[in-house]
């Protein structure tokens, strides 16, 4: 009875679209070609949204050529059957949306048994699988149509609203100068890229703008090429002015005075009540990532040590580049739909470092130029005493970091500075 029900719903769709050449528009918004059972049903929906890109009417002898074109299985007694039960396309829109839940309902089922069938995945495999699957079935219900003008100024006015309350609002970096670039903060949804030739504080900075944020709500750091104990340890040098090495290396009982150890305790202490959680594992694709954080209680932002070592989903037969490309895309993707800000780390390659003019742009960026295209903002770091050869670098003294915010889709571009004490991983303000 319901696979009844479902057919007549979806004759009764292709029998609007045949009677009423209105039709196919208001049903367009709703269903999709995969959405339908019936291959007759579906080539009639083809054939429709085929002349309608054309430009071309969409009516019964045009799609009767159409479907002549394409070799489709559909003979005219058929059409004229489904203009007879079809007296009115006053429902169509009604019957396209039975049409849509049920193709989500075959949907949700095929996820489901693909997950049973699959006996050689790992649970975190699995998962990963499933909140995948859970996002694409969900893509073609929210975000199908369009929004008229007046719903788009509605939520414009409710967004002024909400962050001149306080309700809703960007989330600050703890750096005056880069909020003031950012116009706040980062914003939900945007993919940052935070880059760097190695020995710039790129990760030193990614951790500082993490601990920042985490007092605002949690923050999912992702660490590939750290364990969480040297995080810790980077952590508690920035509040104790202890160097990381020696929290993590130091031995013998004299190692550390009673007024150091009494700082690491305050420090330890404090930031156990921090609002950030460090990953487990080493090695993690996007969908990992995104499962981690979807687990997380009031999460506010994800930030990756670094794009470089995210696995791709598949590696096979695929240069960097294209690996590469799908991750910072994936990356954009995750960011929309966990609606928080995803700060990414990134090398850059050795182009600079051939040139007189050690600044880097954004052609650097290593391995893909989709990085640039999917971020919203990307930063590049430098630090012109690391090329000074006549310098001696002091780990305790203050080197000035060059903060340029080569793209920003919220703002210019602009240039500013922090402090950064590499011996004790601390950036400040200037």
């Amino acid at each position: 009875m319901q696979r009844d029900n479902l057919i007549f719903s979806e004759q009764s769709v292709a029998g609007s679209i045949l009677i009423d050449d209105r039709a196919y528009r208001l049903i367009a918004e709703e269903l999709s070609v995969d959405d339908f059972l019936s291959e007759p049903c579906r080539a009639i929906f083809e054939a429709a949204a085929y002349l309608d890109q054309q430009g071309k009417p969409v009516d019964l002898p045009l799609i009767q050529s159409r479907l002549r074109e394409v070799g489709a299985s559909v003979g005219n007694d058929y059409l004229i059957q489904l203009m007879e039960i079809t007296p009115t396309s006053a429902n169509c829109v009604e019957y396209a949306r039975l049409v849509k839940q049920d193709s989500q309902r075959r949907k949700v089922r095929a996820l489901c048994q693909s997950l049973l069938d699959d006996d050689t995945s790992d649970a975190n495999a699995l998962i990963s699988a499933l909140h995948s699957g859970v996002e694409s079935v969900l893509e073609g219900v929210a975000e199908r149509g369009c929004i008229s003008s007046s719903e788009c100024m509605v939520d414009l006015l409710n967004s002024i609203v909400e962050r001149s309350q306080g309700r809703r609002a960007v989330l600050s970096t703890g750096f005056q100068g880069i909020n003031r670039i950012l116009g706040g903060g980062f914003s939900p949804g945007s993919l940052v890229v935070l880059a760097g030739r190695p020995g710039m504080g790129k990760s030193t900075l990614g951790l500082a703008l993490a601990e920042n944020m985490a007092n605002q709500g949690t923050v999912l750091y992702i660490t590939l090429e750290m364990t969480a104990e040297q995080i810790s340890a980077k952590r508690i040098a920035r509040g104790t002015g202890i160097p990381a090495q020696r929290l993590l290396l130091a031995q013998g009982r004299n190692s550390f005075t009673a007024d150091e150890m009494d700082k690491v305790r305050d420090a330890a202490q404090r930031l156990s009540a921090s609002g950030l959680v460090v990953n487990r594992q080493s090695r993690a694709t996007v969908d990992d990532i995104r499962t981690l954080a979807r687990s997380q209680n009031n999460l506010c932002a994800v930030v990756i040590d670094h794009l470089g070592l995210i696995k791709p989903r598949d590696s096979r037969g695929r240069s960097r580049t294209e690996q590469v490309t799908e991750i910072s895309a994936a990356l954009k993707e995750m960011a929309l739909s966990l609606k928080v800000p995803v700060l990414a780390l990134c090398q850059l390659n050795r182009a600079n470092e051939q040139t007189q003019e050690k600044r880097p742009v954004l052609s650097h960026l290593r391995d893909s130029g989709s990085i640039e295209q999917d971020a919203d903002v990307v930063i590049l770091l430098h630090r012109e005493d690391y090329y000074d050869r006549q310098k001696k670098i002091d780990q305790w003294s203050a080197s000035l970091v060059e903060i340029d915010f080569a793209k920003n889709r919220f703002g210019r571009n602009q240039v500013t500075y922090l402090n950064c004490y590499l011996a004790t991983d601390r950036f400040t303000e200037v």
